[in-house]
């Protein structure tokens, strides 16, 4: 396909259509990206940013932009001038924003300054309303290219300077316990609301020492009179204390970039409406606040309230760093840090100070680190079949500052030379098998399980598959279930003690 679409394109004259298609066509294939960087190809694509149609003019600049990654040094020398003057030369509105977007993927320091004096133009000029939307199209493509190309240092979280009420955001079966937590350790007093737990605080430092939270919001006040509602939010969230807060936050009068959401609704908003309220809070912030959904400072949630009006809750990435400063690699199967604590917490009575523990499905060995962060262990062991998930393992084992005993192994072929007192792990997803593969597989667990535990072990165990859990159970009579608690979902924890 790519190959007669970029024949297309060399030999005929009307190719819009075949640019558009063409550009599709490589997206997620470097294959087919390869066969666009010929010489050839390359030279007529840029001989295509003077052609007659307009459409045509704008997809040659993008497709030169999409394949700029792949172009040598010598191939992509002259293309940022060739692009730059496309886009002075250029009097048909909808297409220069394409010119400054294909040049966000090449070096343009050279263009900045006039780049800069267009964009100071475009903020200072009234558009005609037939206008507004390549307006904002043009100006939103500049941003992007003066924020990547700008030399000055990046904002970053600097601390609080005054008290601000925050939502600790978490699932339902873990509020109280964070609340708890939070009154006994952080000495806050702590609320349980319908999303999480509600503190007043002006430091993070004790906050992010208990890890069960999810994410952490400021809860941003609006100014005393104004509620948000619908047809004046921008008004509202510019009026709100959010421009005080961040100029606190980072130290700093911005600009600050932004990404907007809006969930819990019970109206959907869909993307075009999201994107007229960020352009009218740029607009009535006068662009102290930059819509910047790929890279921002900030992420701006509305929330709905009973009454219609809307709250506002505002992330900042950079606040909750350090919580698991060890987990830097990951796997996509990887247990989330969060919810290994959450499952610690859940279990934290029937842990034994001292135990020999496995987790016989480590992966990235998460659960063991939370677990060993809460009440220390004797021997430590992880088994996972999956080698990459080990070495990732050991790695994050070591930057938490423990020693643990990881085997690239079956847990169905471990073997110890003593027994142990605790089994603590999330059983493998197994949605895509089948029930006999399934109960196979929790048989074979139960028989190993009692093979290398001690009498009165304890076995601490996520999993989605609680008939197959009770089944074995029944035919296991040597093992008792304690307690089982309810997590996310189909997830549960079984607390199983053997008997002695």
């Amino acid at each position: 396909m790519a190959e007669q679409l970029i024949s297309d394109i060399l030999h005929q004259d009307d190719v819009r259509s075949q640019l558009s298609e063409l550009r599709k066509a490589i997206k997620d294939d470097p294959e087919k990206r390869q066969q666009c960087l010929t010489d050839e190809t390359l030279k007529r694509f840029q001989e295509l940013l003077t052609h007659d149609d307009a459409k045509t003019r704008k997809n040659a600049a993008l497709l030169l932009g999409d394949l700029a990654e792949g172009m040598s040094l010598q191939q992509a020398e002259n293309i940022p001038g060739l692009l730059w003057q496309s886009f002075v030369g250029e009097t048909t509105k909808f297409v220069r924003s394409a010119y400054i977007q294909a040049m966000a993927n090449f070096d343009c320091a050279e263009y900045m300054e006039e780049m800069q004096q267009c964009y100071d133009r475009l903020l200072d000029a009234e558009p005609a309303p037939e206008d507004v939307k390549h307006t904002r199209e043009l100006r939103k493509a500049l941003e992007q290219v003066l924020v990547s190309w700008s030399e000055i240092p990046a904002l970053s979280f600097q601390g609080m300077k005054k008290k601000h009420p925050i939502l600790l955001e978490t699932e339902p079966y873990i509020r109280e316990i964070l609340a708890e937590r939070l009154q006994r350790e952080a000495k806050l007093d702590a609320k349980v609301t319908p999303f999480g737990v509600r503190v007043t605080t002006d430091s993070l430092d004790d906050v992010n020492k208990i890890p069960l939270f999810r994410e952490l919001y400021f809860i941003v006040r609006p100014r005393t009179g104004i509620e948000i509602t619908e047809g004046h939010m921008a008004e509202g969230i510019v009026a709100s204390e959010l421009l005080p807060l961040l100029e606190e936050l980072f130290a700093s009068k911005g600009p600050f970039t932004f990404r907007l959401s809006i969930p819990h609704t019970r109206e959907a908003w869909d993307s075009k409406a999201l994107k007229q309220l960020a352009y009218g809070i740029e607009e009535q912030s006068h662009h102290c606040l930059c819509n910047s959904p790929d890279r921002y400072v900030v992420d701006i949630q509305l929330r709905q309230k009973k009454d219609n009006s809307y709250g506002i809750l505002a992330r900042i990435p950079g606040c909750t760093q350090g919580r698991f400063d060890y987990c830097e690699d990951r796997l996509p199967t990887s247990m989330a840090p969060v919810l290994a604590a959450q499952m610690v917490a859940l279990v934290r009575p029937y842990l034994q100070e001292g135990a020999h523990i496995i987790d016989p499905f480590c992966g990235i060995g998460t659960l063991l680190i939370e677990r060993c962060k809460s009440v220390e262990a004797r021997d430590v062991y992880g088994v996972d079949s999956y080698g990459e998930a080990i070495a990732i393992a050991r790695n994050n084992t070591k930057r938490a500052g423990r020693e643990f005993y990881y085997i690239n192994r079956d847990y169905f072929d471990f073997t110890s030379s003593h027994l142990l007192e605790e089994v603590i792990t999330e059983f493998p997803r197994m949605e895509h098998k089948d029930r006999e593969q399934v109960d196979t597989f929790y048989r074979k667990f139960f028989e190993k399980t009692s093979e290398i535990t001690a009498p009165e072990a304890v076995l601490l165990l996520l999993s989605t598959e609680e008939t197959c859990m009770k089944k074995q159970l029944r035919l296991h009579k040597e093992f008792q279930l304690l307690r089982q608690i309810p997590m996310r979902g189909r997830e549960n924890i079984f607390i199983i003690k053997k008997r002695g």
